[in-house]
């Protein structure tokens, strides 16, 4: 494991030697008062002095320490967002802040070739093209709920590569959302992204820390493919329903499969009093009141002598990529030579959700 960090360089704390020193360095209007956010204000980076300031502590830091990786966040709004120094500082400030930012990312690339960054803004509120080609991934939400997250990375995927997106696998429950779904279910989510693991292992139990260290083992077999291959989506994400994502090598010499569902309520409050006051409860009332999601569209991975298939029934073709039922009865028009057996991670445990894993032709 290396070693990384979690930085907010953008920011001050009005208490601080810095601000003490320099307290014209940040946003401010004159004669108004300075709104702090999280005990912050915000450094006005349009100006070149306290770029360079930013850029000559970060590039330290990272070099004294041997830093692999930064996560590079930005957790607070604009406010009274002038530039008295110049005459035209209100309007030069957007474009030169961004420039200057770019500018410092640049030349810590440059100082230090291997590091890596991770950028990140209040969940995903910096997440465009500039700023991922100058750093390696991004935090897509603070939402890091499995269930939900299956309509986040849908969305993220539209515009954005899977090698991009930050996924982790976070402890139940839910700190936003209260839900308790099977560690299996949350790894099987996030493997169709950069895949982390954001849980308190001190408390995992023997059992866990087992599955925990076979699935990411899993995953490493198939990282080539999510991070470098192309991404096709046969079925999308619905409550009662299996998302399914697909991922192919360039070469079309190799796919992954994963097939991944929920059928609680998107919220614990949805099933009533009682589930509020035990997250888990409202996914058992639910899962009594209908059937199983397996049971639903009877997905399955079927073993094999020679390797193995998925198997979908009851699934509408999808534009692009394999069709559940191509999925079900073999490859594409495009045929895949099979490297060895089908790999699986296999099914998700536990009532209310289900991620029968990642099959690998």
């Amino acid at each position: 494991m290396r070693f990384g960090l979690w930085v907010e360089p953008e920011m001050v704390n009005p208490d601080s030697d810095l601000y003490r020193e320099h307290p014209d360095w940040v946003l401010h209007f004159p004669g108004r008062p300075r709104s702090e956010l999280r005990n912050q204000l915000v450094l006005n980076f349009a100006r070149r002095d306290v770029a360079d300031w930013a850029h000559d502590w970060l590039t330290r830091l990272v070099g004294d320490h041997g830093i692999d990786f930064l996560k590079w966040d930005m957790n607070r709004a604009f406010s009274e967002a002038g530039w008295p120094d110049r005459q035209d500082g209100t309007d030069r400030l957007g474009p030169a802040y961004v420039r200057n930012l770019y500018g410092v990312l640049d030349r810590l690339r440059a100082d230090h070739p291997a590091l890596r960054i991770e950028t990140c803004s209040g969940g995903g509120g910096r997440v465009d093209l500039g700023i991922l080609s100058r750093t390696d991934q991004a935090w897509a939400s603070d939402n890091t709920d499995a269930a939900d997250r299956m309509g986040i990375q849908q969305g993220y995927g539209q515009i954005y590569p899977a090698r991009t997106m930050g996924a982790w696998v976070t402890d139940v429950p839910n700190q936003l959302t209260g839900r308790t779904v099977p560690l299996r279910f949350r790894f099987h989510v996030a493997m169709a992204g950069a895949l982390g693991i954001g849980g308190d292992l001190t408390h995992w139990s023997e059992e866990e820390l087992r599955e925990g260290a076979d699935l990411v083992a899993t995953y490493k077999k198939v990282r080539h493919l999510v991070q470098h291959g192309s991404l096709d989506r046969l079925s999308p994400p619905a409550e009662d329903s299996v998302c399914v994502v697909q991922y192919t090598a360039a070469d079309a010499s190799e796919t992954c499969c994963s097939p991944t569902g929920v059928s609680p309520p998107r919220r614990a409050e949805a099933a009533g009093p009682a589930a509020r006051s035990d997250p888990g409860a409202a996914i058992a009332t639910r899962h009594r009141r209908r059937a199983p999601l397996h049971g639903a569209r009877r997905v399955r991975y079927r073993p094999r002598a020679a390797g193995g298939r998925l198997v979908q029934h009851g699934g509408a073709p999808r534009p692009g990529g394999l069709t559940p039922r191509q999925c079900a009865g073999g490859p594409p028009p495009v045929a895949l030579a099979r490297r060895g057996p089908v790999s699986t991670a296999g099914p998700s445990p536990g009532p209310g959700s289900a991620g029968v894993g990642w099959a690998v032709c």
